[in-house]
């Protein structure tokens, strides 16, 4: 598995993340698999923007949904990742339920030698990635 890439970025809001993953997708183009990690920051942004959210991951191949990172707010009713996960019309989507280290530890067995791994968010997805590069190491 030492021949993943793992990149991680801030990217929160559906443009950024459809420009990020449209620049990953044109450098690699079609030879290499494009798996998304996305971990939503808040509820009231995951409302405000569901629809645009949508339309963010067509340049995934493979795109896996964390749970809401809060960021200090409530839950609000029927907002949650797994509804978004179950909304969005992807081609390879996958709800991924728990903490960071859960979410590492049930993605991982998911990916393939050659895959570009990009994290998307703000809130401490950014600890996913370390996470993959420690499970590649027991192996």
């Amino acid at each position: 598995y030492s021949e993943i890439c793992i990149y991680d970025d801030y990217a929160h809001h559906p443009n950024q993340i459809k420009t990020t993953l449209k620049s990953i997708k044109d450098a690699v183009g079609s030879s290499k698999t494009v798996t998304a990690i996305f971990q939503p920051h808040r509820y009231t942004r995951l409302q405000g923007l569901w629809n645009d959210f949508l339309n963010s991951f067509d340049f995934a191949d493979k795109l896996f949904i964390l749970d809401v990172y809060p960021a200090g707010e409530e839950p609000i009713q029927n907002i949650s990742s797994q509804n978004f996960s179950k909304s969005i019309n992807h081609k390879c989507v996958k709800y991924i339920k728990g903490n960071i280290e859960d979410a590492s530890k049930a993605i991982f067995p998911l990916l393939n030698k050659g895959d570009i791994v990009i994290t998307l968010g703000a809130g401490n997805i950014t600890n996913l990635g370390y996470k993959l590069v420690e499970l590649s190491e027991q192996e």
